[in-house]
């Protein structure tokens, strides 16, 4: 076989397998997560620094398995020009020490400003 046949071969196997998961995830965010989205709820906008914004949004995941992480956050970059998404996946026990965190932070006092 040419290298011509093989390469659209792979490339046709991976195109497919990619077109499956979003079929089977219920599109492109589920096929990210690696799991179907059953709900938003709701986003969170990072501060803003010249062109650039970022969102936090909190999707609960549909799983089979119980143990399995049910809670996806995505992180969302974008400029003019540039789009950026990281999918994380937590579990219960992920989600609890995140929300732990998150209090620790806020009840921290403010860093002092240097003279």
């Amino acid at each position: 076989m040419s290298f011509e046949v093989v390469f659209f071969i792979v490339f046709g196997a991976i195109a497919s397998y990619f077109l499956y998961s979003v079929i089977r995830h219920g599109g492109l965010r589920g096929a990210i997560f690696g799991a179907k989205i059953s709900s938003s709820i709701g986003e969170v906008s990072g501060y803003k620094r010249g062109l650039v914004s970022q969102k936090l949004k909190v999707h609960l995941l549909e799983t089979d398995d119980h143990a399995a992480p049910r809670v996806g956050i995505e992180l969302t970059s974008s400029a003019p020009g540039s789009w950026n998404t990281v999918p994380i996946r937590l579990s219960d026990d992920g989600v609890r020490e995140l929300i732990s965190l998150l209090e620790q932070s806020l009840e921290s006092p403010p860093p002092r400003e240097k003279p």
